[in-house]
């Protein structure tokens, strides 16, 4: 890569740089050291009409064959530079499945992929190398069983083939900039718009390209609404306190 005329010589130096870079993060962090006793592939055994089969799956599809939810921690590593390359063999790897493995086309099986700070990964100012990979996931996943929801503090910069496919935004206060976006993604009128800017601590307005559905709590009551509807989210966990004083 690095002596001119041998074989994978990069002429682009800005290219040659980010490759090298990439590869300096990959060796440093140890992550191809084969001594750390986690294989990149993990078995499953599956019982068919034909008997016990033993099939070979990167660890996040084989635990979905398992029941279990994989969770992708990217705190340790989402500040190196190979971190969309990772982001992108997953997502590829699930569209895969989804689309070709008999076992995931037979029994239907539905994925609902939850990414956090989308547009660290994706955006118009930012094409990574998980850049395709997420168009694909967001373009082609309705017809493959494949869902998301993301979460972004910039609206406005996502690509427009991601805002185009979303479908349901619950939004925050946001700057004018992702106001506009939203106003024009979701047909907004100047009131919701002004409202988005001013929302208070918990409360969050809600909107769809669709419909929602919307309960009564009182009542049990159930209607469909299009139009964009105001009200105040549970706050996690981690913010809830103990009542000062308690109702008999």
């Amino acid at each position: 890569m690095e002596d001119e005329g041998k074989l994978g010589y990069i002429k682009n130096p800005s290219t040659r740089e980010k490759v090298l870079t990439v590869w300096r993060d990959i060796m440093r962090s140890n992550i191809l050291d084969i001594s750390s006793n986690v294989r990149a592939e993990w078995m499953v055994e599956v019982v068919s009409d034909s008997g016990l089969k033993k099939l070979k799956y990167k660890p996040w599809i084989a635990a979905l064959y398992a029941n279990i939810v994989p969770v992708n921690v990217t705190a340790s590593y989402e500040s190196k530079h190979f971190f969309p390359q990772i982001y992108s063999m997953i997502a590829q790897e699930i569209v895969r499945v989804q689309k070709n493995d008999p076992y995931f086309t037979k029994q239907q099986i539905q994925i609902l992929e939850v990414v956090d700070e989308l547009t660290g990964i994706a955006s118009k100012n930012n094409k990574t190398a998980a850049y395709d990979a997420i168009i694909q996931t967001v373009t082609e996943g309705r017809p493959n069983r494949i869902g998301m929801v993301y979460a972004t503090q910039n609206y406005n910069v996502l690509p427009d083939r991601i805002r185009g496919n979303t479908l349901y935004v619950f939004a925050f206060n946001s700057s004018d900039v992702d106001a506009s976006a939203l106003t024009s993604d979701f047909n907004l009128d100047k009131i919701t718009r002004t409202e988005i800017k001013s929302l208070r601590q918990h409360e969050v307005i809600a909107m769809t390209k669709k419909e929602f559905v919307i309960y009564d709590r009182i009542t049990g009551e159930k209607r469909r609404s299009s139009r964009p509807i105001k009200g105040i989210f549970l706050p996690p966990l981690n913010q809830q306190k103990v009542p000062r004083t308690v109702l008999a």
